[in-house]
């Protein structure tokens, strides 16, 4: 049964022109294949390369009857000519517009301006892919992060949304006994969202006792963000509360590109109603092939006063083709932190990630290749037989890089987290 908030946030919305609803009705359409909307994600696309090529200086010789005219940018590239990227409709309304400000993982400041179509559509794209993964308008969110003076939420919008901030600085046994206080205190059900290590972190501090209480924090769904989600902590935290999980893919300065489905897959079905996705190689920007590694690159359908053409996110993925739709298969980390064996082939992150996982007392690790011939593993683990894992740690990690390389591990207490409060698991120097 739908709670209050849903009816009045519709209600409200239809009274005033039903904009949302017509946003949100159309990214349903394209989502679920229905109709013309093919022909809807065309002309999308048709209409923000013509209106790249009228109203920027940076677009004006490009051709927008083909998008492979354009070039692949990268977040440098629009630091570095950004009066150029900016349109001529929107350079003298700055002070009307968002501002969405991330270093993310290369530490340079990016900012984004979004023209108010551009934050309505990113609205209602997270509105539905929350209703797709069990949520509704209204649902109460717990919002499990670092909250500061920043990002801190009003009372009074916590109190329209329905939402719960609670602070993950420390996320110890004891911080998770605490959330559990408050979640059955809490007789609402309930919506639980937070980066990917803060649900690895909950799963490794949730005691057997507090896992026999699971029903009681009455959680209908489970949404990471940011980073992907690992299957073995996915399947923990099926276990343990039995709701759906999903695990989505954005970014601060675009939006929301994909999200797995609520019935338990580990794919992403990419947002095609507000992104236009290609796959490419990575030595050339010809489009990779279906399980190849490939960089991905997007444009933005909606974001008019900076668009963004053929905008490469940083990122990597192998990608599958279904129901004439590219899918995003695996998700493997960032670009940057591509590691090489002896021999310099490119290695994607997530072949360590997976391979470490395996070892199921590691409770934490940070893999930094330091050269080809180099690998330090810092962990944080609970095994018996120290030693003897250790060498199986080893041999694990020399048959994926290479026998000339020398693995040094550190036990340690804790991998801190990075300022946006997610913690990396592989760091690059190659």
């Amino acid at each position: 049964m739908k709670n209050i908030r849903y009816y009045l946030y519709w209600g409200l919305d239809a009274l005033t022109g039903g904009k949302k609803r017509k946003h949100y009705d159309e990214i349903a359409k394209i989502y679920h294949q229905k109709g013309d909307y093919s022909s809807i994600i065309s002309k999308r696309l048709d209409d923000i390369l013509e209106y790249a090529c009228q109203k920027t200086s940076f677009y004006k010789n490009f051709d927008p009857k083909n998008i492979k005219s354009f070039p692949i940018i990268s977040k440098k590239d629009v630091n570095e000519n950004y009066n150029s990227f900016f349109s001529k409709d929107y350079v003298n309304k700055k002070d009307s517009l968002r501002v969405m400000t991330t270093s993310g993982s290369t530490g340079a400041t990016f900012r984004i301006y979004q023209n108010p179509e551009k934050v309505l559509r990113n609205k209602m794209d997270i509105l539905f892919f929350y209703h797709i993964a069990n949520y509704d308008v209204g649902d109460r969110m717990y919002s499990l992060r670092i909250w500061t003076n920043i990002n801190r939420k009003s009372w009074l919008t916590q109190l329209k949304e329905n939402f719960r901030m609670y602070d993950t600085s420390s996320l110890s046994k004891e911080g998770v006994l605490q959330l559990e206080k408050i979640a059955i205190q809490d007789r609402n059900i309930k919506v639980l969202s937070g980066y990917a290590s803060t649900f690895a972190e909950l799963v490794k501090n949730l005691g057997n006792q507090s896992r026999k209480k699971s029903k009681e924090w009455k959680v209908k769904s489970i949404i990471s963000m940011a980073e992907e989600l690992l299957i073995h902590t996915k399947q923990e935290l099926i276990s343990i509360f039995n709701c759906p999980v999903v695990s989505r893919y954005s970014n601060q300065e675009m939006g929301m590109f994909a999200q797995q489905p609520a019935s338990g897959e580990d794919y992403f079905l990419t947002n095609e109603a507000s992104y236009h996705f290609e796959f490419l190689k990575l030595d050339n920007d010809e489009e990779a092939n279906e399980d190849e590694l490939a960089r991905i690159v997007i444009t933005d359908l909606f974001n008019k006063s900076v668009p963004l053409i053929r905008y490469e996110t940083g990122d990597l993925c192998t990608f599958g083709i279904r129901n004439n739709r590219k899918y995003i298969k695996t998700l493997q980390g960032r670009a940057n932190d591509l590691l090489k064996t002896n021999d310099g082939k490119l290695l994607p992150p997530y072949l360590i990630i997976y391979t470490l996982w395996h070892f199921k007392d590691i409770v934490q690790f940070q893999l930094i290749q330091e050269n080809l011939n180099l690998v330090h593993l810092k962990l944080v683990h609970q095994f018996e037989n120290k030693n003897e894992t250790f060498k199986q740690i080893e041999e694990k990690l020399i048959n994926v890089f290479g026998k000339k390389t020398t693995v040094e591990i550190d036990e340690v207490s804790e991998i801190p987290t990075e300022k946006t409060g997610k913690r990396k698991f592989i760091i690059s120097k190659v």
